[in-house]
C-alpha cells in the first residue's frame, strides 16, 4: 500500500512547491516509486520549473482528469529523467474560466471522489509515493488534498507575520479536519536565514523558540530546517528547470532529516 504526503502553506511564496519537488526527488532517488502532482489549480507552478515533454497544447492534466469521468490517471502521467519519478501536471487558468466563476460545492465533493479513484489506482500501479503540491491558504481543494493525505507538511518562512498567520491556519484547518482519519503532520522552516554572528544567531533563535511550541501544540512535529541558498535562489532565476536535479548540499541535508523523520514517525 502506498502513502501519499501534501505539502502546503498559508501563503504563496512560503517555497512549498520547491519543497514538494525536493521531497519527491530525494524519495525517488532511494528508489521509491514517487509520482508528483501539481493540485493547486488555481496558481499551478510545476509547469514552469519543470516544463513538460512535448506540446503543451496537446497534453492532458490533472485539472482535466478532475473535470472529466471518462479520463483516466495514466492519461495525465509524464515521465521524468530521474529514475522513479513522474510527475502530473494542472494547467494554467484561463481568466475567465477559472478566477471570475466559482466552482459549486457538489463540483468539489465529485472532485474528492475522482482524487481517491487516482489515489488506488495510482497504488495498483505501483506508487509507493503520491506526493501533493497543495494550493496555499484554506478552501475546498486544499481541504480535498488534506483529507486525501496521509500526511501534511507545512511549509513555514521565519518571519513574524508567516508564523502569526500560520498559528491561525492550522487551528482553522486542522479543526475542519479533525476525526476524519488518523493523520502525522509535520511543519518545516524554510529559506532560514544565515546568521553571520552571536547576536543574530540569538535573535533567529529567540524566535524560532518562540513560535515551535505554538505551532507543535496543534498535533504538528517540527521535520527540519531548511537555509536560504543564494546559489539556489540565483539558479531559480536561469535556468529552474535544473533546480530538482541538483540540490544544493546545504539544502538536501534537511531534505534528507526530513525523509528520514517521515519515514520514521509516518510509520513507513
Amino acid at each position: 500500500m502506498g502513502h501519499t504526503i501534501t505539502v502546503y502553506s498559508t501563503r504563496g511564496g512560503s517555497g512549498k512547491t520547491i519543497t514538494s519537488l525536493s521531497i519527491a526527488k530525494t524519495l525517488a532517488t532511494r528508489g521509491y516509486k514517487t509520482v508528483l502532482i501539481d493540485v493547486d489549480i488555481e496558481a499551478p507552478s510545476l509547469v514552469h520549473l519543470i516544463p513538460p515533454p512535448g506540446d503543451p497544447n496537446s497534453m492532458r492534466y490533472w485539472t482535466e482528469y478532475l473535470d472529466n469521468p471518462d479520463l483516466n490517471v495514466e492519461d495525465v502521467i509524464f515521465t521524468c529523467k530521474i529514475n522513479n519519478l513522474s510527475i502530473i501536471y494542472s494547467n494554467t487558468p484561463e481568466m475567465g474560466k477559472h478566477f471570475l466563476q466559482t466552482k459549486q460545492r457538489s463540483w468539489w465533493e465529485s472532485a474528492l471522489k475522482r482524487e481517491l479513484l487516482a489515489q488506488q489506482m495510482l497504488y495498483k500501479m505501483g506508487y509507493d509515493f503520491i506526493i501533493l503540491d497543495n494550493q496555499s491558504g484554506t478552501s475546498m481543494n486544499s481541504v480535498n488534498n488534506m483529507i486525501l493525505a496521509d500526511t501534511s507538511v507545512l511549509v513555514v518562512r521565519p518571519a513574524n507575520y508567516g508564523a502569526d498567520a500560520t498559528e491561525s491556519f492550522i487551528d482553522e484547518m486542522y479543526r475542519v479536519l479533525k476525526g476524519i482519519k488518523p493523520r502525522n503532520d509535520f511543519y518545516i522552516w524554510n529559506q532560514v536565514i544565515k546568521t553571520e554572528n552571536e547576536d543574530e544567531e540569538k535573535i533567529l533563535r529567540d524566535f524560532l523558540e518562540r513560535y515551535n511550541p505554538r505551532i507543535k501544540k496543534s498535533g504538528l512535529t517540527l521535520g527540519c530546517e531548511i537555509p536560504f541558498d543564494r546559489v539556489l535562489n540565483l539558479r531559480l532565476l536561469t535556468s529552474p528547470e535544473n533546480y530538482v536535479f541538483d540540490l544544493p548540499e546545504d539544502v538536501q541535508k534537511p531534505i534528507d532529516q526530513l525523509i528520514d523523520t517521515l519515514l520514521e514517525k509516518g510509520g513507513l
